[in-house]
C-alpha cells in the first residue's frame, strides 16, 4: 500500500469519526433505540439526546443512558471506518462522506434497532427464554439442565 493510500485512509477514519459521531447524536442514537415502531426503527424521541442523560436506559438498566449511547457510537463509529479501508483511494472523498452519512443512518441504524434495539431480529436472541421456539421445547421436554464440566458434582 502506498503512503497515499494510508494517509487517505487514516484521514477517512477520522473524518467519519467526526461524521458519525454528529449524526449519531442528531438521529441515529434514537432511530435504532428510539422508541420501538413497528419492529423495524426506533421513534424520534431521543433526536437529538433529548431525554438521553443519567437515567439508566431500559437496554442497559444499570448503566447511565448517555454512557450506553457513547458505547453504542463506538460501534457506529468503527463500521464505517473499517469501510474506509476497502476503499483506499478508490472514492473522491465528497462521494465518501455522502455514503458514510447514508449509510449510517440507512442502514447502519436500522439494522442496529433490529438486533440490539428490540427489533425483530433480536427478540429471540436477546432473550431466548420468550421465544416462542424455547417455550415449546420447555413444555414438551422439560427444561434442558447446564452441561457438567469435567470434575463438577
Amino acid at each position: 500500500m502506498r503512503a497515499k493510500n494510508v494517509l487517505g485512509t487514516v484521514m477517512q477514519s477520522f473524518v467519519a469519526l467526526g461524521l458519525v459521531t454528529v449524526l449519531w447524536a442528531l438521529v441515529g442514537y434514537t432511530l435504532a433505540f428510539g422508541p420501538d415502531k413497528g419492529r423495524l426503527i426506533g421513534g424520534l424521541d431521543f433526536a437529538g439526546l433529548a431525554g438521553v442523560g443519567a437515567k439508566p436506559s431500559v437496554f442497559a438498566p444499570t448503566v447511565p443512558a448517555t454512557a450506553y449511547m457513547m458505547f453504542q457510537l463506538m460501534f457506529a463509529i468503527i463500521t464505517p471506518a473499517l469501510i474506509a479501508g476497502a476503499f483506499a483511494e478508490r472514492m473522491r472523498f465528497s462521494g465518501y462522506l455522502v455514503f458514510i452519512g447514508l449509510w449510517s443512518l440507512v442502514v447502519y441504524a436500522p439494522v442496529a434497532h433490529w438486533v440490539w434495539g428490540g427489533g425483530f431480529l433480536g427478540t429471540a436472541a436477546s432473550t431466548p427464554s420468550t421465544s416462542p421456539e424455547v417455550r415449546w421445547y420447555t413444555r414438551t421436554r422439560g427444561p434442558r439442565p447446564w452441561p457438567q464440566r469435567s470434575g463438577q458434582a
